[in-house]
Protein backbone atom coordinates (compact mmCIF):
# COMPACT_ATOMS: atom_id res chain seq x y z
CA UNK A 1 0.00 0.00 0.00
CA UNK A 2 1.23 3.47 -0.87
CA UNK A 3 0.18 6.34 1.36
CA UNK A 4 0.46 9.99 0.44
CA UNK A 5 1.52 12.23 3.31
CA UNK A 6 0.44 15.81 2.67
CA UNK A 7 2.50 18.14 4.85
CA UNK A 8 0.16 21.03 5.64
CA UNK A 9 1.03 22.01 9.20
CA UNK A 10 2.99 25.21 8.68
CA UNK A 11 1.93 28.68 9.78
CA UNK A 12 2.61 30.42 6.42
CA UNK A 13 4.18 33.35 8.27
CA UNK A 14 5.74 34.89 5.15
CA UNK A 15 2.41 34.84 3.32
CA UNK A 16 0.57 36.24 6.34
CA UNK A 17 -2.40 33.87 5.98
CA UNK A 18 -2.81 30.09 5.74
CA UNK A 19 -1.28 29.06 2.41
CA UNK A 20 -3.27 25.83 2.66
CA UNK A 21 -6.46 27.86 2.09
CA UNK A 22 -5.27 29.86 -0.93
CA UNK A 23 -7.70 29.17 -3.77
CA UNK A 24 -6.44 27.65 -7.01
CA UNK A 25 -8.96 26.89 -9.72
CA UNK A 26 -11.76 27.33 -7.22
CA UNK A 27 -10.41 25.06 -4.48
CA UNK A 28 -8.18 25.55 -1.45
CA UNK A 29 -4.68 24.25 -2.20
CA UNK A 30 -4.81 21.63 0.57
CA UNK A 31 -8.10 20.17 -0.68
CA UNK A 32 -6.87 20.11 -4.26
CA UNK A 33 -3.66 18.24 -3.43
CA UNK A 34 -5.57 15.77 -1.21
CA UNK A 35 -7.92 14.98 -4.12
CA UNK A 36 -5.03 14.54 -6.57
CA UNK A 37 -3.17 12.34 -4.08
CA UNK A 38 -6.28 10.23 -3.47
CA UNK A 39 -6.57 9.61 -7.22
CA UNK A 40 -3.04 8.15 -7.31
CA UNK A 41 -2.46 6.61 -3.87
CA UNK A 42 -4.13 3.95 -1.77
CA UNK A 43 -4.42 6.18 1.28
CA UNK A 44 -3.96 9.89 1.99
CA UNK A 45 -2.80 11.36 5.29
CA UNK A 46 -2.97 15.13 5.73
CA UNK A 47 -0.86 16.48 8.58
CA UNK A 48 -2.26 19.69 10.06
CA UNK A 49 -0.83 21.94 12.73
CA UNK A 50 -1.04 25.73 12.68
CA UNK A 51 -4.48 27.03 11.76
CA UNK A 52 -5.94 23.53 11.97
CA UNK A 53 -9.37 24.80 13.01
CA UNK A 54 -9.56 26.89 9.81
CA UNK A 55 -8.13 24.22 7.50
CA UNK A 56 -9.88 21.06 8.71
CA UNK A 57 -13.35 22.05 7.41
CA UNK A 58 -12.16 22.36 3.78
CA UNK A 59 -11.15 18.69 3.89
CA UNK A 60 -14.59 17.43 4.94
CA UNK A 61 -16.10 14.74 2.76
CA UNK A 62 -12.77 13.41 1.49
CA UNK A 63 -11.69 9.81 2.09
CA UNK A 64 -8.53 10.81 3.94
CA UNK A 65 -6.99 10.63 7.40
CA UNK A 66 -6.16 13.85 9.20
CA UNK A 67 -3.33 13.85 11.72
CA UNK A 68 -2.96 16.70 14.19
CA UNK A 69 0.64 17.74 14.76
CA UNK A 70 0.77 19.59 18.08
CA UNK A 71 4.50 20.15 17.53
CA UNK A 72 4.10 21.94 14.17
CA UNK A 73 6.13 24.93 15.38
CA UNK A 74 9.25 22.71 15.41
CA UNK A 75 9.19 22.74 11.62
CA UNK A 76 8.49 20.37 8.77
CA UNK A 77 10.42 17.50 10.37
CA UNK A 78 7.75 17.21 13.05
CA UNK A 79 5.05 16.94 10.38
CA UNK A 80 7.05 14.29 8.53
CA UNK A 81 7.43 12.40 11.81
CA UNK A 82 3.66 12.57 12.46
CA UNK A 83 2.79 11.49 8.91
CA UNK A 84 5.25 8.60 8.81
CA UNK A 85 4.06 7.36 12.19
CA UNK A 86 0.49 7.26 10.84
CA UNK A 87 1.58 5.64 7.54
CA UNK A 88 3.31 2.86 9.45
CA UNK A 89 0.30 2.44 11.74
CA UNK A 90 -1.98 1.81 8.75
CA UNK A 91 0.49 -0.65 7.22
CA UNK A 92 1.77 1.43 4.32
CA UNK A 93 4.80 -0.06 2.62
CA UNK A 94 5.70 3.20 0.93
CA UNK A 95 5.00 6.87 1.40
CA UNK A 96 4.90 9.83 -0.93
CA UNK A 97 5.77 13.10 0.78
CA UNK A 98 3.85 16.08 -0.61
CA UNK A 99 3.29 19.70 0.24
CA UNK A 100 0.13 21.59 -0.55
CA UNK A 101 1.85 24.54 -2.21
CA UNK A 102 2.50 22.95 -5.60
CA UNK A 103 -0.72 23.77 -7.47
CA UNK A 104 0.44 22.28 -10.80
CA UNK A 105 0.96 18.85 -9.22
CA UNK A 106 -1.58 16.33 -10.43
CA UNK A 107 -2.39 12.62 -10.18
CA UNK A 108 -0.56 11.88 -13.47
CA UNK A 109 2.66 13.25 -12.00
CA UNK A 110 2.16 11.14 -8.89
CA UNK A 111 1.43 8.10 -11.08
CA UNK A 112 4.81 8.59 -12.81
CA UNK A 113 6.53 8.92 -9.45
CA UNK A 114 4.87 5.73 -8.22
CA UNK A 115 5.83 3.88 -11.43
CA UNK A 116 9.45 4.92 -10.95
CA UNK A 117 9.32 3.75 -7.34
CA UNK A 118 7.74 0.42 -8.32
CA UNK A 119 10.50 -0.13 -10.89
CA UNK A 120 12.76 -0.95 -7.96
CA UNK A 121 14.23 2.37 -6.88
CA UNK A 122 14.27 2.56 -3.05
CA UNK A 123 13.82 6.34 -3.17
CA UNK A 124 12.39 8.52 -5.95
CA UNK A 125 12.35 12.31 -5.84
CA UNK A 126 11.23 15.10 -8.13
CA UNK A 127 13.67 17.43 -9.79
CA UNK A 128 12.81 20.96 -10.86
CA UNK A 129 14.83 24.11 -11.38
CA UNK A 130 17.98 22.14 -10.61
CA UNK A 131 16.76 21.12 -7.15
CA UNK A 132 15.59 17.77 -5.80
CA UNK A 133 12.54 17.80 -3.59
CA UNK A 134 8.93 16.83 -3.09
CA UNK A 135 7.00 15.00 -4.12
CA UNK A 136 9.21 12.06 -3.28
CA UNK A 137 8.50 8.40 -2.67
CA UNK A 138 10.29 5.94 -0.44
CA UNK A 139 9.80 2.73 1.48
CA UNK A 140 8.38 3.34 4.94
CA UNK A 141 10.97 0.94 6.34
CA UNK A 142 13.72 3.32 5.12
CA UNK A 143 12.26 6.20 7.09
CA UNK A 144 13.89 6.52 10.46
CA UNK A 145 11.52 8.39 12.72
CA UNK A 146 13.70 9.82 15.44
CA UNK A 147 11.98 10.88 18.63
CA UNK A 148 11.53 14.56 19.17
CA UNK A 149 14.66 16.24 20.48
CA UNK A 150 14.41 17.49 24.05
CA UNK A 151 14.05 21.24 24.42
Amino acid sequence: MIAAIVLAGGASRRLGRPKQLVAYRGQPLVRRIAIEARAACDRVIVVLGANEAQIRPVLEGLAIAIVSNAEWDEGIASSIRAGVTEARAIGAGAAILLTCDQPALDARTLDRLIAAYRSGAPIVASRYSGAIGVPSALRCARLRVAPRAPR
